[in-house]
Order: C-alpha cells, then structure tokens, then sequence
C-alpha cells in the first residue's frame, strides 16, 4: 500500500443497511430491481474474500452507549450527495435526525462527515459491533411510530437537497490497521481513502499493505489508521482507509514525517508497494472530511469532552 505524503494512507505520487438511522433512510430509498440484483451479487463475491473472523468478532456484544475507543467490528455508512448550493439547506434539515434519536433515547450514535474535497457530499458512519446490535438499532425504529413518521418526514425534505444517496457496509480489518484508536470526541478532521482491487488481487494488495504498515510504524509511530473491507454498496472488492487528526494544523507534521518515510524505506519494500498499485488497484481516491457536530448524533459523554465545539447546535 501506498502513502500520501501528509503521511495519511495513500500517495497520489504512485498512482488513491438497517440501522436505527439507516433502517429509515433504505426503506425510503425504495432501491430499485437491479440496484438490488447487482447488491445481491457483490455480496456473493466479496463474502469470499472477507475473513469470517472479522464478521463474527463482537457477535455477543450491543454498543450500548458512547461512541467506540477501539476498533468497530462493522461500520454502516450513509453517502448522501448534495446539489450544489444546498448544503447549509441541507445541514439545517438534518439537524433534524439526532434530535428525533435524542428524542427516543436512542443508544445509537453517528458521526456526520461533510467533504473538504471531491464531489459534495457528507457521510454518515455508525459503528456496530455485531449484526445483533444493527438488529435492535432496527427494532428502536420499528417499534416507535413516532420516530418513524418523524424519520419519514425529514427524509422526504431532504430530497429537496438531494441528488441521490447510497449505503455502504464494511467491516474491520485491524491486521491491515495500524496505531492507537483516536478518541472520537476530538476527532475534528477525516482523510478517507478508497481502493478498489482488480478481482482475485486481494492477495497481493493485502501484502503490500502489510509492509506499508511495518514501514509507517517505524517512521510515524505517533499516527494511525484504520482499515476496512467493504461488504456491500460498492461494485468490487473494495477497502476504506480512514486517517484522522484533531488539529487541521497536524497535517503539516505528518506531511514532513511522511516524506521521511518514503525517504528511508528500503528498495525492496518501495518495489513491493509499486507493484501492488500497479498489478492489484484498480482504482483509488483519497479525500477530506470535516466533523459536522450539527449533523452528528452522539452521547452526552462525548458532548462533555468539548462543549463549545459539540453545544454549536
């Protein structure tokens, strides 16, 4: 695996579901045929590239309240893509959604991710540690007509901002990650990186990110990511990388720390790295998030770590 020279996964010098909150905006979706037919086969085949470890890890646990300190086991991801113009239209109506979850005390939190780079776009990620869990993030809605019709309506105003949307389902793959797992509630910035790997590469891409590792490791021990293999949402096989920095000022530390380690890697290690972008990705595109604490639905715990910023509703 390549990096970027900030020192975030990815270097573009090598050549980048039913939960409480999803249940409601899917079933609105009304997903056609053959979006379905097409679900349908990518999770056949990427069900046999994913390791079963990674599924069943966290099977007997509920995320109950607070955001995760460790690696989840699985994230649901909800891509809305905006019309231009629309996005403090947009930003206001979603509002909306974590007050209806606050509202029924739901214990299932998310995160809102509005796009500094690329197509408009903000990503909704809610983390889960087991399908047991996704399933009673399923029933809170079902079970509550009132947060349902409230759901419903805020989904139909939102088509007004909207040019389309979309879902995703990934789960961990923590001996592709590397570092300390960030704390959440001070996380101010995102880079997400997606590759997408020729069919029958995963091999190969995988063993280039495990030597990406050992080399981040030496020359940026301080910093991390995480990595996750998409399930379903995506055509191919697929893998999110999500760096993160509190400061948007870090940036500039890691892309010093970044140049260092490409600097220092051995001939052998660059060539393994070279040849998997070249023979084994397909495709990749890297870019930035910011936090959107308005369009974001979290505990009172993590609204305590910093009011001003997390209180600006």
């Amino acid at each position: 695996m390549a990096a970027r020279t900030d020192g975030f996964p990815l270097d573009r010098r090598l050549g980048e579901s039913g939960t409480a909150y999803g249940t409601a905006r899917r079933q609105l979706m009304r997903l056609s045929d053959a979006d379905l037919k097409k679900e349908d086969l990518m999770r056949t085949l990427t069900r046999l590239f994913v390791p079963l470890i990674a599924l069943l890890a966290g099977a007997g646990s509920v995320l109950a309240q607070g955001m995760p300190t460790s690696q989840p086991s699985r994230l649901m991801i909800y891509v809305e893509e905006l019309k231009v113009g629309m996005d403090r239209d947009h930003a206001a109506n979603e509002a909306g959604w974590p007050a209806a979850f606050a509202k029924a005390n739901s214990p299932y939190y998310y995160l809102a991710f509005a796009s500094m780079t690329g197509p408009g776009q903000v990503w909704f990620v809610q983390p889960f540690e087991s399908y047991a869990a996704e399933a009673q993030s399923m029933k809170l809605v079902a079970d509550n007509p009132a947060l349902s019709a409230e759901l419903e309506r805020l989904w139909r105003a939102d088509a007004e901002y909207l040019e389309s949307g979309y879902s995703i389902e990934a789960v961990a793959r923590p001996d592709l990650s590397y570092g300390q797992f960030p704390d959440l509630g001070l996380v101010r910035f995102y880079d997400i990186s997606t590759f997408r790997i020729r069919p029958g590469h995963e091999q190969g891409f995988e063993a280039a990110a495990k030597v990406y590792r050992e080399n981040f490791e030496r020359g940026m021990p301080g910093a991390s990511y995480r990595i996750y293999q998409v399930m379903n949402g995506m055509p191919g096989v697929n893998y999110l990388v999500f760096g993160a920095v509190n400061d948007y000022a870090e940036l500039d530390k890691m892309m010093a720390d970044g140049n260092a380690m490409w600097g220092s890697m051995s001939e052998e290690d660059m060539a393994v790295i070279q040849k998997a972008m070249t023979d084994d990705v397909q495709f990749y595109v890297s870019n930035r998030f910011r936090v959107d604490a308005g369009m974001s639905y979290v505990s009172e715990e993590t609204k305590a770590k910093d009011p001003a910023f997390w209180g600006a509703r």
